[in-house]
């Protein structure tokens, strides 16, 4: 990298208030995110803050002013507004909109600008692996004992942890990853069995609530997110076990868990009849859909009424992003949606894979921040898949973590440091 590459220009004392401020918030959303939606309020509401002073206060020196997909984010934006009002329903639109604001899309900015340093994104990281571990351990603790260790909450055959559901392995799919960076953050002058026996330690018990919460769109997330990682460090050509991989951890989990991978299972979901009703949605309103939040109020107008024998109540989504934004935006919000999730993959996706071709021609190690950074890149390329079969995209902790890790893995991808300034 050349010695004059740098992040930006030195921000004056108030947008470096600002930018710390969004740090630590940003790390007390990390660290406390599985413990609550009061301590998520508090790290969200403290990062918008600083976001919003920072840009005040410093826009010329922003990451947003030199991202290159920044028009991308702004149809984005302007299609979450213009289908807010543009509604067949919108006090639906008004509720997801406003429950998702700033603890959804904004934290995105958030995650980009907050990395200037080499230290920035280590720190994170380690919020990351700490938040991990621990709730992997209450995990592990539910299954031993049938209480999780904070909440007393109940095993259920799923260890869900502090959580009541199995949704947990989803939050686990976006996070698990990141502590796959580990032997480059812990210290370099431990020889490097040492690191990798550590790490692999300490990524253990998130790996077990991965598997034990029974989310299968997490588990797949994950296996894709392993796959972009194994792309990202050996190429396409030597890549090619991956698929290997994956087929044997598929077939470990169908011998593991035969309910939930036999083929009457995955075929006979009723999410298919869910995703056909959507179908049904967006055929009424093509083009630019029922409106944000709208799935339920759209097949209702069409009078189409689910059984609730199989689902036992009413249906608010289509557990499928994709089938959601064509019912609620058709295909205009559907195409800005997916040249806004596959632009950022692919773009921060190119950076990194030359970052990690630049370290290892130089023959040294890839640094904390670069393996950070292709880390959470990797976890987004999974959310793209676990978002195919999982999830309200309004449902704020899912949101709102996708939002940050996609943030971090491009603000990763745009930073450049000077040289001898480490990471």
């Amino acid at each position: 990298m050349s010695a004059a590459a740098v992040v930006s220009p030195r921000p004056g004392r108030g947008a470096a208030l600002c930018l710390e401020l969004m740090r630590w918030a940003l790390g007390f959303y990390i660290l406390f995110f599985p413990l609550g939606i009061s301590f998520r309020e508090i790290g969200a509401v403290g990062a918008m803050t600083g976001l919003v002073g920072y840009y005040v206060l410093d826009w010329r020196g922003s990451s947003l002013r030199r991202f290159p997909l920044r028009w991308v984010l702004a149809a984005f934006f302007a299609l979450l507004i213009f289908k807010g009002l543009h509604s067949i329903c919108p006090a639906a639109s008004w509720y997801a909109l406003s429950h998702n604001s700033y603890k959804g899309p904004f934290l995105l900015l958030a995650g980009l600008e907050v990395v200037r340093r080499p230290g920035d994104l280590r720190f994170l990281a380690w919020a990351f692996v700490i938040m991990t571990l621990y709730t992997g351990l209450d995990g592990i603790y539910q299954w031993c004992t049938g209480f999780d260790f904070f909440f007393s909450m109940p095993w259920s055959g799923r260890v869900n942890a502090m959580w009541e559901t199995g949704r947990i392995g989803n939050l686990m799919a976006l996070t698990v990853p990141v502590t796959l960076a580990l032997p480059a953050l812990l210290p370099a002058r431990w020889p490097l069995a040492a690191r990798l026996a550590v790490a692999a330690v300490l990524a253990f018990p998130g790996l077990f609530l991965l598997v034990g919460a029974q989310a299968r769109s997490g588990w797949f997330g994950f296996l894709l997110a392993m796959g972009a990682l194994a792309w990202a460090h050996l190429g396409a050509r030597r890549a090619v076990l991956a698929p290997l991989l994956v087929m044997v951890a598929l077939g470990g989990l169908a011998l593991a868990f035969p309910r939930l991978m036999s083929p009457d299972a995955l075929l006979g979901s009723p999410r298919f009849i869910i995703w056909d009703v959507a179908l049904d949605v967006w055929r009424h309103w093509p083009i630019l859909g029922a409106g944000v939040g709208c799935f339920e109020a759209g097949y209702e107008a069409l009078g189409i009424q689910f059984d609730l024998g199989i689902f036992g109540e009413p249906v608010p989504h289509p557990h499928n992003i994709y089938a959601q934004f064509l019912a609620e935006t058709g295909i205009v919000g559907t195409a800005i949606l997916l040249a806004l999730l596959l632009g950022n993959l692919v773009w921060a996706g190119r950076r990194m894979r030359a970052r990690i071709l630049a370290a290892r021609g130089a023959g040294r190690e890839l640094s904390g921040h670069d393996a950070t950074g292709a880390c959470l890149w990797a976890a987004q390329a999974g959310y793209l898949l676990t978002a195919f079969s999982a999830h309200d995209f309004y449902r704020t902790w899912w949101l709102g973590m996708s939002m940050l890790v996609t943030g971090l893995a491009l603000g990763a991808a745009l930073a450049r440091w000077r040289d001898g300034d480490g990471a």
